[in-house]
């Protein structure tokens, strides 16, 4: 990330907090997707949102034995 977009970010209270000296961005809040790809995130962010869903489905389809996520064809989350 360069500097200037650091600092772009950083005027957007809602996506960044200040914490003495240390900035955290807050990638959860971010709804553009272009900005997302630009901070090279969003395949990562997709991969847990899918994720989330098939545990979803899983469950709701009735479902309950344990899952184990990390045999999908999503991108690892760490």
């Amino acid at each position: 990330m360069t500097k200037n977009k650091l600092k772009e970010l950083q005027k957007n209270e809602t996506i960044c907090e200040k914490d003495d000296d240390i900035w955290r961005i807050l990638f959860y809040k971010i709804e553009d997707i272009k900005l997302l790809k630009e901070l090279g995130i969003y395949d990562e962010l997709l991969g847990f949102v899918k994720k989330v869903e098939l545990v979803y489905k899983t469950f709701t389809n009735g479902n309950y034995a344990q899952i184990n996520i990390s045999n999908t064809p999503f991108p690892l989350i760490t």
